[in-house]
């Protein structure tokens, strides 16, 4: 029988979490080239990393939803979650109601029928 201890489990988790931040970099660079471009690299690093540590703030855990957290983080603002210009998302990402696929798909719909009007 193959035991797996919290330590390896820790570990494992880390590498996980460091190959997603890697992926969102290149995703990001390759997406936003102008505005994820224009950063330096360590900036969109330390960028990426702070954003899936409030993602899981608002309870918004699996992968794609967090890829839509930084993605509005490069197209609205980084701080959109609390920034005034942004109220309506940081409205959206602090109702407890909703699960963070729910919140997500709401900011985007935001985004898509009110913003793009």
């Amino acid at each position: 029988m193959l035991i797996i201890r919290k330590g390896q489990m820790d570990t494992l988790g880390e590498y996980m979490n460091r190959c997603f931040e890697d992926d969102m970099y290149q995703y990001l660079r390759s997406r936003f080239k102008r505005r994820a471009g224009a950063m330096e690299k360590n900036e969109l690093r330390d960028l990426i990393h702070q954003g899936v540590e409030r993602a899981k703030l608002y309870g918004i855990k699996k992968k794609k939803d967090v890829r839509r957290y930084l993605e509005c983080m490069i197209d609205l603002e980084h701080d959109f979650d609390t920034n005034e210009k942004t109220i309506w998302a940081a409205n959206i990402l602090r109702d407890l109601s909703l699960s963070g696929s729910e919140k997500m798909d709401r900011i985007d719909n935001y985004q898509t029928f009110v913003l793009r009007e």
